[in-house]
């Protein structure tokens, strides 16, 4: 299957923007890959598809294609790759957005036992999978360990990227945190360290 042909397809089915239709070309597209063995274009069109649901917030069905996936990795011994780290993340967003933080913590939670364990999660993956647990505490109201997931993650992405704009927007996060837990110092110290990062990015 040449999935340069599935996105053509996708993009004028997107138009129409008529949402069975664009689901029966996931269906029937993902069945063909199946039929092929092309398990790249498959996992490929199935996080596409997990994708589609979430933003139509048809979540049980995006669950049901999250499973899929995860499985079809288990299968091809690929859960110790950056597909299944990444398939992890996508799934746990999608249980975030569905208000769901427990399980979404669980499938970061995989991905920082990956990275533990000696398997391929990269960098970009691991300050992912850190900032989705601070925002997992921080829904649950557990305002100590969410200050300190979103410090581990502005500590990673320093180290490995820089300062850009994720680490101005986790200053923020932490100012925030240190705003409702009475910490005023740390709270103007992340603030400045916010605007600083900021204002070198606009110069």
């Amino acid at each position: 299957m040449k999935i340069e042909n599935f996105y053509q397809q996708l993009q004028a089915l997107s138009k129409e923007k008529n949402t069975q239709r664009i689901e029966s070309f996931f269906l029937t597209s993902l069945e063909a890959a199946n039929e092929e063995r092309d398990y790249s274009s498959y996992l490929t069109i199935c996080n596409e598809l997990v994708l589609f649901y979430q933003n139509i917030s048809a979540y049980e069905q995006a669950f049901q294609a999250i499973e899929d996936m995860l499985l079809l990795l288990e299968e091809l011994q690929l859960d110790d790759s950056e597909h299944f780290a990444a398939a992890l993340i996508n799934a746990a967003a999608v249980y975030l957005n569905a208000g769901d933080d427990r399980q979404a913590y669980e499938y970061y939670r995989r991905v920082l036992g990956m990275l533990e364990q000696g398997c391929e999660v990269n960098a970009t993956q691991y300050c992912i999978a850190l900032t989705g647990i601070g925002e997992c505490f921080y829904r649950r109201q557990e305002y100590t360990q969410a200050l300190t997931a979103y410090e581990k993650a502005l500590q990673e992405m320093k180290t490995h990227f820089g300062e850009n704009s994720g680490c101005a927007i986790l200053c923020e996060n932490c100012a925030t945190l240190c705003n409702i837990m009475g910490k005023e110092s740390e709270k103007q110290q992340y603030l400045k360290m916010a605007s600083e990062i900021k204002a070198k990015m606009e110069s």
